[in-house]
């Protein structure tokens, strides 16, 4: 499922455009139970899994689409094997699921006028969600954004960017940069709130984990054949032959690693500091 633009959709993210975006009243109320299962503890891949048929309109090498769902893009998550990547994400490791879910869960909520966890059957509204990939990035994180044009049930448009570090297929950087500080502004505040709802005429929210770690990644070899063992990720330890057992040695290589801590946070970004304004005067 590699990706031959910066910016695109594709299949999956196409089906699961289709999954959020009901066209009738009976698909407006299974989307209701959509928004449950997503806020529960059933797995992203299966609550997915029984709303994107068919899978044989989708010409997908290798694997069906939930499959390369479950084994690409979410993997092992944050507990695979130390230091290993999470999926098929280069030079990233953290919760993809955790991330993506928290995504959907506030792109429905915003169409539907909720605020945050409220009943699914008290939506107000049923704007369209468009859904894209933006590829390469330091990690995976979401965007949730909107605009209402006018009082109507669907007047107002979302949109939700799935933003992932460069796949396999797609090394389209090996350098990535941390992110800028907060303004001297959002730092004096105290951060950044979380959300409740999306009661303005237009706004931008960011999910991600809470912290983002960049790391120097180190090969674990079986010397002197140079068999690969694994990837270690932490700086400061003894290095060569110190600290591991005879044959096994640590190599630098020339790349890097990003791992993801904390929490999945959701927060909204001041104009500031890159997020929408609320208070825009061209808007209704």
């Amino acid at each position: 499922m590699p990706m031959p633009y910066t910016l695109t959709r594709g299949p999956l993210l196409t089906l699961i455009e289709n999954v959020i975006n009901p066209q009738n009243p009976g698909e407006a109320g299974a989307r209701n139970g959509l928004l449950g299962e997503l806020r529960g503890p059933t797995p992203l891949v299966d609550v997915l899994r029984a709303r994107m048929a068919p899978f044989a309109g989708v010409a997908l090498p290798q694997a069906p689409i939930d499959v390369r769902l479950e084994k690409d893009w979410i993997g092992d998550g944050a507990n695979g094997p130390p230091g290993e990547p999470t999926g098929y994400w280069v030079g990233y490791r953290g919760d993809v699921e955790g991330v993506l879910r928290e995504g959907l869960i506030r792109a429905i909520e915003v169409s539907q006028g909720l605020a945050h966890d409220a009943d699914p059957s008290t939506g107000t509204r049923l704007w369209p969600i468009q859904v894209h990939w933006k590829c390469p990035n330091p990690y995976f994180e979401v965007w949730v954004s909107w605009r209402r044009k006018d009082d109507t049930p669907t007047g107002g448009q979302v949109d939700m960017l799935v933003a992932t570090p460069p796949d396999k297929v797609n090394r389209l950087t090996d350098r990535p940069r941390f992110p800028p500080g907060l303004p001297a502004a959002v730092a004096a505040a105290g951060g950044l709130e979380s959300p409740n709802d999306a009661s303005t005429s237009q706004g931008m929210w960011l999910v991600a984990h809470e912290f983002h770690r960049l790391t120097v990644a180190d090969e674990h070899v079986a010397a002197p054949a140079g068999g690969r063992i694994g990837i270690l990720t932490e700086r400061g330890r003894p290095r060569m032959l110190d600290g591991f057992p005879s044959g096994e040695w640590l190599v630098p290589t020339p790349s890097t690693m990003w791992v993801d801590e904390g929490e999945v946070v959701v927060v909204a970004p001041p104009s500031t500091a890159g997020g929408a304004d609320p208070g825009r005067s061209n808007l209704p």
